[in-house]
């Protein structure tokens, strides 16, 4: 008897998994000729460090999205901020300037219960990006270049009255 309630349990917390699944939005992000990108990096692994963490902070802002609903994101550029330079050691180094600002250039779509409901370029950037004290004192990579997409949601979709 135990053993079948258990088994229950397991198919009944399964089952909800699926469905919360099947009614949460989803996020996509697609990289156009990353190798072309303005600024992404000097090396393979920094430049792939680069676009994971741009697609995964574009990816977690499903939440933000009406269920059930679909962003296809398909980024054409990337500019990081700062300039890489070389430094006394010979290795490179990312430099911050006010004239370096974090760039990214992208297309979407928001697919609705099936039905295109919006879609659009953007091209964001940030000129006073050195400015903003919670983001300088921050040690987090890729800091500047994740406020422009949350800004950027914030704006593209607003939350919505229950």
């Amino acid at each position: 008897m135990k053993r079948a309630s258990m088994l229950s349990l397991l198919c009944l917390g399964f089952a909800q998994m699926v469905c919360a699944a099947a009614v949460d939005a989803q996020v996509s992000v697609d990289f156009t000729k990353p190798e072309q990108f303005s600024d992404i990096g000097f090396t393979h692994a920094e430049r792939e460090r680069a676009l994971n963490a741009i697609k995964y902070h574009f990816e977690r802002h499903a939440s933000q999205l009406p269920a059930g609903s679909r962003l296809k994101i398909q980024v054409a550029d990337v500019d990081l901020a700062g300039e890489i330079e070389p430094n006394f050691a010979g290795r490179s180094l990312r430099v911050m300037r006010g004239i370096t600002l974090p760039r990214l250039e992208f297309s979407y779509a928001l697919v609705v219960e099936g039905k295109s409901e919006e879609r659009g370029e953007a091209r964001i950037t940030d000129l006073n990006y050195l400015s903003q004290h919670s983001l300088r004192d921050s040690n987090e990579p890729f800091r500047y270049e994740k406020e422009l997409i949350d800004r950027w949601f914030a704006d593209q979709f607003p939350p919505r009255s229950k």
